[in-house]
């Protein structure tokens, strides 16, 4: 049968888009495994702690540390491995008690003169309030951030990474080991 010009293109369209469809999905294949790998390694991982143990992400987890939005949907994957494997962070302080017993902590809240505290020696954290006038702090300088004793591989944190980096971009892309150096 004799086929027009435009029905001709129409094939060759249609064509197209049923040959490169099946490409297209394959090639966002690894990416969608990763990020899964990512979030059980998230959630889940049995190395000691999870990352949910101390941060909150798809309504899941546990607000103590900061929130990973911003880092996820504006950092790279250099900086959010940077993020992760930096051993102290200026979030965390050392409180100490009017009766001298002191602890590493996260301060959650201050108002009409009490301090509420996420307790990092209790695993999980632990949620404390004091008065203000019964508690000093200064800068930490022994609590790590636990994914630096945790042996986690190269791909480990790059499977993590690109969970982070999917949930907050809306867009799997797979992160190489390369990306994280």
């Amino acid at each position: 049968m004799f086929m027009t010009n435009i029905s001709r293109a129409l094939f060759f369209v249609a064509g197209t888009v049923v040959f490169y469809s099946p490409l297209k999905a394959a090639e966002q294949a690894p990416a969608a495994v990763q990020v899964e790998r990512g979030r059980q390694l998230f959630h889940k991982t049995f190395k000691s702690y999870s990352c949910a143990t101390c941060h909150s992400i798809e309504g899941t987890g546990t607000a103590v540390g900061p929130n990973l939005k911003t880092l996820g949907s504006v950092v790279g994957p250099r900086g959010l491995y940077t993020t992760i494997m930096m051993s102290v962070t200026c979030y965390v302080q050392e409180y100490q008690l009017a009766n001298g017993n002191t602890f590493r902590g996260i301060e959650k809240a201050k108002a009409d003169g009490t301090m509420e505290v996420w307790d990092l020696t209790k695993t999980p954290a632990e949620l404390r309030k004091f008065r203000e006038s019964e508690v000093t702090m200064k800068p930490n300088t022994t609590w790590k951030h636990p994914p630096t004793g945790m042996g986690l591989a190269d791909q480990e944190l790059a499977d993590i990474v690109a969970y982070v980096k999917a949930v907050f971009t809306g867009t799997p892309k797979e992160v190489t080991v390369e990306e994280l150096h």
